[in-house]
């Protein structure tokens, strides 16, 4: 009777030791069915009371669903519970085995969906204590509540300040013989199928609805600024004009045909045709470009533009507003200088042991023209790690060797060229232009506030940003190598994994992207890889263990090379604590622009990268005031 009235049964149950005997109180309540289950409840209330003047025959009916119950069926009820010598059995059974199961489940808590909340009716006179619960649950289709056993038992302990805790176990027993009238082949089947029904509506729905809340908002935000940057793209393609704008590349097939057939020294090119690459850079465009020479052979190559549109769009999406023109200048004003500098590093006599790519035309940009062009290997068999994930202690000394080869090579480089690459200012300007960005970014996050409120004056300090960036070593009296000034995460190549080709390796393939290449800190470019490719333990495990090996290495390489470096421990951890109180600073606004600009596909993964890269911006800004105590005691705050 009661397995055809319910498809689930829910028993309440406690009680109090007094010499041996047991005394409680019974009653039975119809419950209505939680929303995301389409079955209903019924429950057996067995309080644990405080005395033990209460009479095994007590009964208390109460009824929650809109149907009452008739006497026949009150009745049966009794008849099939209320036999107090099987009662009085069945309760020690069950509460040892609610104790035992309590103890092997670890009292583990689990997060409770909004909707499971059971309607219950009190049955104690305020001698009572909370009771403790077992429910035995059963999905439409499935079986009634006779055919379940422990292995489904999910706990709950109502407390008095009103706090529920759930604890849940599925270790494997023998059903309950009242709750396993069918046989236990069917009873098995059916058990497995509540457990796979279990598996998606218990787990997977509790965490779809708890996450699509938290990212609704950020998920129509995101959607609004896309189709505002669709439509303003839709508009410009619809005015486009037949002269080049100034956010396009310098080149048409025709003229980079007409230029490669004049200066390209390799081979004679017959004919080329241009792809996309899939990622620009915020200030190139990148184009795959097969060449079709003369004897019929092929060959694809990569050529890097100077672009200026790149970098105003991901303002635009970080910012999402529609910025006016020049609202950008700041950022772009030094687009040539930079694109030049590149042009200008592949063009001094190569760094022996460097990794770079194989470049094969080169073409400065003339002052208020984008004709510049960088031609190099194609580089699309490589991978970069992502900018949300760390590199680890073995890709960091793979990086660190290279590094070595840099910094060595400049020891007795020739004057003239080091005042060729002397520390560009734009990058300062860069540096110093990014408070409202971040203030944007802190504003949408709650969780950044606190920290950005301490950092904030930080940003609007130039000054301060001059100091960190170029003068950090120079103050300290320690020597100036050269620098790549942009190391990170899209700038490293690395060969694939022999276990799994869409894996970086160990292994350091490439370093890209020599825009920002001067003269500067020994202490920078490591600096620059810990701060934006590391998280927060990683970057702290280095500094401690790797930082000074790092050095050590660096000092016996000059030594064996008979080159004469001329700086201490000290000052070149000095040296990385400056350096670094400025990029966990400039950290901040390059992740806000990289959330926005290359969000995960997966809503889910998106969410858990940006609090994992939030958390790695407060220990940043942490960590960087501790290094302004340090370096500048006297600073004010």
């Amino acid at each position: 009777m009661l397995a055809a009235m319910s498809r689930s049964l829910l028993i309440l149950s406690s009680y109090d030791s007094c010499e041996d005997e047991y005394s409680s109180q019974y009653a039975i309540e119809i419950v209505k069915k939680p929303k995301f289950c389409q079955r209903t409840t019924a429950g057996i209330f067995i309080p644990k009371f405080a005395d033990n003047n209460f009479g095994y025959n007590s009964v208390g009916v109460s009824i929650s669903t809109k149907q009452l119950l008739t006497k026949r069926v009150r009745n049966e009820y009794q008849r099939i519970f209320w036999k107090e010598q099987e009662v009085l059995k069945q309760q020690k059974i069950l509460l040892a085995k609610i104790e035992e199961l309590r103890l092997d489940s670890g009292r583990r808590d689990t997060r409770k969906l909004p909707d499971m909340n059971y309607e219950k009716t009190q049955y104690y006179d305020g001698k009572c204590s909370p009771p403790y619960s077992i429910a035995l649950s059963s999905d439409d289709g499935i079986g009634s509540a006779s055919d379940l056993s422990e292995d489904e038992l999910i706990f709950e302990e109502d407390m008095r300040n009103g706090v529920n805790f759930h604890f849940e176990t599925r270790k494997k027993k023998e059903p309950l013989k009242e709750f396993a009238e069918q046989p236990k082949e069917v009873y098995k089947d059916k058990t497995n199928q509540y457990w796979n029904r279990m598996e998606m509506n218990h787990i997977e729905k509790r965490r779809d609805v708890e996450m699509s809340k938290i990212l609704d908002d950020e998920n129509k935000e995101n959607e609004n600024v896309k189709q505002r940057y669709t439509k303003k793209v839709e508009e410009k393609a619809a005015k486009k004009e037949s002269a080049p704008a100034a956010s396009q590349i310098g080149y048409t097939k025709e003229s980079l045909l007409k230029l490669l057939q004049d200066e390209y020294k390799v081979k004679q090119v017959e004919d080329i045709e241009l792809h996309p690459f899939g990622t620009d850079g915020f200030c190139s465009s990148i184009v795959q470009v097969t060449l079709t020479y003369d004897d019929k052979t092929t060959e694809s190559v990569i050529a890097k533009f100077p672009e200026t549109g790149n970098i105003k769009n991901a303002l635009e999406i970080t910012t999402e507003t529609i910025l006016p023109d020049g609202a950008d200048q700041q950022f772009v004003s030094n687009l040539l200088f930079f694109f030049n500098r590149e042009v200008q590093f592949y063009s001094m006599p190569p760094v022996p042991r460097l990794h770079v790519p194989n470049i094969t035309l080169l073409k400065e940009c003339k002052q208020g023209q984008l004709t510049g062009v960088i031609l190099m290997q194609d580089l699309r068999e490589y991978l970069s790690v992502p900018y949300h994930d760390s590199l680890n202690i073995h890709q960091l000394t793979s990086i660190g060797n290279q590094l070595h080869e840099l910094h060595l090579s400049s020891l007795d480089m020739n004057p003239d060229l080091a005042s060729q690459f002397e520390f560009p200012m734009g990058l300062i300007d860069t540096y110093a232009s990014t408070h409202e960005y971040v203030k944007l970014f802190a504003d949408r996050h709650a969780e950044l506030r606190p920290m950005f409120k301490k950092v904030e004056k930080l940003y609007k300090d130039r000054e301060l940003f001059i100091r960190l960036l170029r003068d950090a070593h120079r103050d300290l009296g320690a020597p100036s190598v050269m620098c790549h000034g942009d190391l990170w995460s899209y700038n490293l190549l690395w060969i694939p994994s022999p276990d799994d080709p869409s894996v970086a390796s160990n292994h350091l393939a490439y370093i890209i992207d020599w825009q920002n290449f001067h003269i500067g800190n020994p202490a920078e470019d490591i600096g620059h890889v810990l701060t934006f490719c590391c998280d927060p333990e990683t970057r702290r495990y280095a500094e401690k263990n790797y930082l000074p090996i790092y050095y050590q290495e660096l000092k016996i390489k000059a030594a064996q090379l008979k080159l004469n470096f001329e700086m201490t421990m000290e000052q070149f951890l000095s040296s990385y604590r400056r350096n670094y109180i400025a990029n966990s600073l400039f950290c901040a606004f390059i992740i806000s622009v990289m959330l926005r600009v290359k969000p995960a596909k997966n809503k889910f993964k998106q969410f858990f990268n940006t609090k994992k890269l939030i958390r790695k911006v407060i220990e940043n800004w942490s960590d960087a005031l501790d290094a302004l105590h340090e370096e500048y005691p006297n600073y004010p705050m």
